[in-house]
C-alpha cells in the first residue's frame, strides 16, 4: 500500500488510480477467482496479494502509454533501407499533424515505429500490402488531447481517408471499452424506442451515454 501511495502522487491522481483498483477487483470477481475476503484481513489489505500487484503493474503500463497514440492505414514504403522508410513514415507523421492543424514543433513527437514486424513478399506477382500500425510516441499530453479534437478534419481530405487515429491501450483498457460497447448494444436492444445508448468521450474515458431519441 505504501508503494501504491508513492505512484499516486508520482503518476496518477486520485480518482484514476480508484478505477483501475476497481476494475481488477470487478474483473476478477466476475471470474470467481477473487474475494475480499481473499483481499483483506481483519480490515486490513493483505501484503503482496496479486490483486494489489496488477493494479500497481497496470499503473505502471498506463503510465508508460499515456503519451502515445496509434495510427492506422498509413501507407508503409517497401524499400529497401530502413532509415529511408522510417524517414517517410516521420513525414507521414508529420503530415498527419499538419491536417489536424495542430501546434507541433521538431520535437513534437520522441518516436516514430511499425507494430509488428516488417516484411516483403520477394518474387511475388502482387508485393504484400505493408501497412503496419505506427507508433508514435508525444512529447506532452496536450499534444494528443489536441489531435483527438482535431481528428474530423482528418477525412476531409481523400489522401488522409482511410487513417485512423487510436489510443494506446492496455490489455484491461481494451477488455472494458469491448465491455461498454456490449452493455451498450444490449440496452439498446431492450430498449422500448425512448433512448439509444451509445460509448462515447475521449479515448482514455470512455463512458456510456444514454441519449433520449427525437420526433
Amino acid at each position: 500500500m505504501q508503494e501504491m501511495g508513492t505512484k499516486l502522487e508520482e503518476k496518477c491522481d486520485k480518482t484514476r488510480v480508484v478505477g483501475i483498483i476497481r476494475e481488477q477487483l470487478n474483473k476478477h470477481q466476475k471470474k470467481g477467482t477473487l474475494s475480499w475476503a481473499e483481499v483483506v484481513e481483519n480490515g486490513e489489505p493483505k501484503e503482496n496479494h496479486v490483486a494489489f500487484n496488477k493494479v500497481l503493474t497496470e499503473l505502471d503500463e498506463r503510465k508508460s502509454r499515456e503519451r502515445n497514440i496509434v495510427l492506422f492505414g498509413i501507407k508503409e514504403s517497401e524499400g529497401d533501407q530502413r532509415e529511408e522508410r522510417q524517414q517517410l513514415d516521420v513525414d507521414a507523421v508529420k503530415d498527419v499533424f499538419k491536417m489536424c492543424r495542430a501546434r507541433t514543433t521538431v520535437d513534437s513527437f520522441v518516436r516514430v515505429s511499425r507494430l509488428g514486424k516488417y516484411s516483403r513478399s520477394e518474387g511475388a506477382e502482387e508485393p504484400a500490402k505493408l501497412g503496419r500500425p505506427v507508433l508514435v510516441t508525444l512529447q506532452s499530453m496536450e499534444l494528443k488531447i489536441s489531435l483527438f479534437r482535431k481528428i474530423l478534419a482528418l477525412h476531409q481530405t481523400d489522401k488522409h481517408r482511410n487513417v485512423r487515429l487510436a489510443n494506446d491501450l492496455t490489455k484491461t483498457e481494451r477488455e472494458k471499452e469491448k465491455e461498454l460497447y456490449e452493455e451498450a448494444k444490449e440496452k439498446q436492444r431492450k430498449s422500448p424506442g425512448e433512448y439509444t445508448f451509445r460509448v462515447r468521450g475521449p479515448p482514455w474515458a470512455r463512458r456510456e451515454v444514454r441519449i433520449p431519441k427525437t420526433k
